[in-house]
Parts: structure tokens; sequence; C-alpha cells
């Protein structure tokens, strides 16, 4: 991985190629946002939307699967944009069109501006992401904070011999705050600061001297992260406890299964025989 890139390597001509990549994004994510109505899933998070504050982050959530944060975020949108079809789908759709915007910086940390504009094109098109972002659901701001996480990541492997702290502070700030973000943004996030830490202990043991200051400066903002979800984790808990009542209506799958779901979802009607295998 080259991790002599970043934001600072970006040269002028790439920001007005980024702005026509981020204005598609925003066009093809907002046509027709409006036209259909709304459908059970985002029904329910309306309903959600419209708790008190008490309700949403008390011990009543420990009735819901889903972390508060994204409903929350959707009380304030809609109490100031109304609730439309439009209006409500609207914030998914903004935090769609940051997404591909983050997913630039990803491909500029890992190789270069060009790459970094070619995977937000990819990202501004992305079937998923189109969907996603047309949704009154939190997939698109979980996305967003992933992507920043992942930023942050890369910036902190390229700072991490830098002998100046403070230039670390900022990217160490992100991927606490992003971390929180997407974990209250749906639980199964937890894998990403568990996938984080797996790749900077990697860093630390194998590619640059053990120095005590960088692992200290690293576990305090995980230390962050772990005080600032605890809230949620404790209601996790809590439900496991209770069994699976809340989850009962979904199907239990096998392995076959998830396979042939798998198929289907990422492999191309032009390969349906080899579907199965490319799963």
């Amino acid at each position: 991985m080259n991790t002599s890139g970043g934001a600072d390597t970006i040269t002028r001509p790439t920001w007005p190629v980024l702005a026509a990549i981020a204005l598609a994004a925003t066009i093809f994510r907002f046509w027709d946002l409006g036209r259909p109505s709304l459908w059970t899933d985002e029904l329910y998070t309306l309903g959600f939307a419209k708790l008190p504050p008490n309700l949403l982050w008390g011990d009543w959530m420990v009735r819901e699967t889903n972390p508060p944060l994204f409903y929350s975020l959707l009380a304030v949108w809609k109490s100031m944009f109304g609730e439309s079809e439009f209006a409500l789908r609207a914030l998914a759709a903004t935090f769609g069109v940051l997404g591909v915007v983050a997913v630039f910086f990803i491909g500029c940390g890992l190789h270069s501006s060009a790459a970094g504009l070619w995977a937000a094109g990819l990202a501004a098109v992305s079937a998923q992401q189109l969907q996603y972002s047309q949704f009154v659901r939190g997939y698109t701001l979980g996305f967003l904070a992933a992507a920043l996480c992942i930023v942050a990541l890369l910036q902190l492997t390229r700072l991490w011999r830098s002998e100046s702290a403070a230039t670390r502070l900022p990217w160490l700030g992100l991927y606490a705050g992003a971390a929180t973000v997407v974990f209250y943004t749906h639980t199964t996030f937890f894998a990403l600061p568990v996938l984080a830490n797996a790749y900077m202990a990697w860093l630390w043991l194998f590619r640059t001297p053990r120095r005590r200051r960088e692992a200290m400066e690293w576990i305090a903002a995980n230390a962050a992260v772990l005080v600032a979800c605890a809230w949620w984790i404790g209601i996790r808990v809590r439900q496991l406890e209770a069994g699976a009542e809340q989850i009962a209506w979904i199907e239990p799958t096998s392995v076959r299964d998830a396979a042939m779901k798998t198929a289907h979802i990422f492999a191309t009607r032009s390969l349906d025989s080899l579907n199965l295998i490319l799963a």
C-alpha cells in the first residue's frame, strides 16, 4: 500500500472533477426521490423518529434492534424540512453524496488522486449505493462513517512514524468519532473497530518501530469509543439475554441458503450458471 498519498498531495485540477462527480451523484440520488410512497421499513423509521428522546435514548430501546442515532437525526431533519417522501429521503441521499466524496479520499490514501476519482465515480453510479440513498434508513450514514473511519486509518498509517503527536491527534479523533457513529447506526458495524484494531496491531508489531507513545494514543482512542458506545452495548446485552423474540420474524438460514442469496446479489445475470461458484 502506498501511504505517501493523501489530501495534501491532491493537485488543483482534481477538485473540479471531484465536484462534477459529486454533482452527478447528487442528481442521481435526488432524481424523482419523492415519487414512490414510503414502504414498511421507512414507515417504521419515521415512527421511531417521532418518539421522544427519553425513549430513544433510554431503557425503552430494548424493544428495538437498531441503535437510535439515525432516528434522532431524522427527527431534527423532519422538524426543519417536513415529512414528505422527498424531504424524509433527502437525509439519506445527502449522506450518500458525502459518502461518494469520502470514497475519493480513500482512493487517494491508498494510491493516488486518479484512483480516488475512479473510486468516487464508481460509487456515484453504484446501484446499491443509489438504492440505499433513496431509503429512509441509516445505511448511507453508516457507509459515510465507515468510509471516514478508513480515511482516518490511512492517514494514521502515513503519520505513524511522525515525531509530532499533534499531527496524529485530529485523525485519532476522526477515527473515534466515526467509529462511534457507525456503531450507533447499526450494531453489526462493531466489526469495523475490531478489524481496525487488528490492522493497527499488525502495523505496530511488524511495520514500524514499536514505540509506546503511538500504542497508548491508539488505546486511548479506542477507550473513548468503548465509553461512548457503552450504553448501546448494555442494551444489546439485555436484548440477547431476553432471547430472540425481537428477530423471530427472520427466517433461519443455512450455509446453502446464504451462498444462494449471495450469488443472487453479487453475480451478474450473464453468469447465471456460475452464480453459486462466484458466491
